[in-house]
């Protein structure tokens, strides 16, 4: 797991496989686990950075 802190938020990603990079991000009100099933293919040909964005799954959630 890894965390990105801006401005007193953390925010948590992950990264996996190799190649041109591919930003998986969620819908509302979700989370990164909404991606568990594409990853394994995706990391096949692509640098995956799935987020969780602010407010949802293991990120930080702002006032």
């Amino acid at each position: 797991m890894a965390w990105f802190d801006h401005e007193g938020c953390s925010l948590h990603y992950e990264e996996y496989g190799h190649g041109n990079p591919l930003i998986l991000i969620h819908g509302l009100g979700s989370s990164s686990q909404d991606w568990e099933l594409q990853v394994p293919v995706l990391a096949r040909h692509y640098h995956l950075i799935v987020v969780d964005v602010r407010g949802h799954g293991r990120s930080a959630k702002p006032r």
